[in-house]
């Protein structure tokens, strides 16, 4: 295969790899949207008239930076027309970091499920706080590099968004840091609740707790 050839078919490649994130990026925001629909009932009865604590901070941030990260931001990245390279980095920094703090948010109230399932107990209270540094913090360096390793490129057509032509792999690392975290709050959230459905079997607590959430 000659030069041109290879350049062609690298550049294919490109393109169809953009594609397809961008049509992840929508039907994420579907779901997304649909769980919120669900949900927000449940919100406006027992998370709104509620007194603001840590607690409920961090759980409106996750809950509606998705509609600014993904819906305003990652919309411009995907559709917007005639953009810039600068203002594509500018989006792309700016909406990769908010995910970041919006994941960092979810997974701090899951950490809180579980010292709530395991009724508080102490040695979580120092061991959960020491995982979840050290399985987040790496993430801000790694993703430092990952976002200024990110090059772009011209467009190959109008409503194409930006097209990113390069970028450090080295973002895989905070995926496999999450989900080494992730394994580790299932297993805490499993322990209890086989030790709970084998004492009292399916019970209205065990339900909220492991399907709705920690009891308020």
């Amino acid at each position: 295969m000659d030069v041109a050839g290879a350049a062609m078919q690298t550049f294919v490649k490109k393109v169809v790899a953009t594609t397809c994130i961008k049509m992840v990026n929508v039907a994420a925001f579907t779901l997304f949207s649909y769980d919120y629909l669900l949900t927000l009932g449940m919100e406006v009865k027992h998370v709104w008239p509620g007194a603001w604590t840590p607690v409920k901070i961090v759980y409106l941030l996750q809950r509606y930076l998705p509609f600014i990260d993904t819906l305003l931001l990652e919309a411009q990245i995907s559709f917007a027309q005639n953009l810039t390279l600068k203002t594509c980095t500018i989006l792309s920094n700016v909406g990769r970091s908010m995910v970041f703090v919006g994941l960092a948010s979810s997974e701090i109230l899951l950490a809180i499920r579980v010292w709530a399932v395991w009724n508080k107990n102490e040695l979580l209270s120092i061991f959960l706080p020491v995982a979840f540094a050290a399985c987040f913090l790496p993430h801000i360096p790694i993703l430092y590099f990952f976002l200024t390793s990110i090059q772009f490129g011209v467009a190959p057509w109008p409503l194409f968004g930006c097209f990113a032509v390069s970028a450090n792999p080295i973002i895989f690392v905070n995926f496999v840091l999450l989900l080494v975290w992730d394994t580790l709050v299932l297993i805490l959230m499993l322990i209890p609740a086989y030790k709970a459905y084998h004492d009292r079997g399916y019970s209205a607590l065990y339900h909220i707790i492991y399907s709705q959430g920690k009891p308020s």
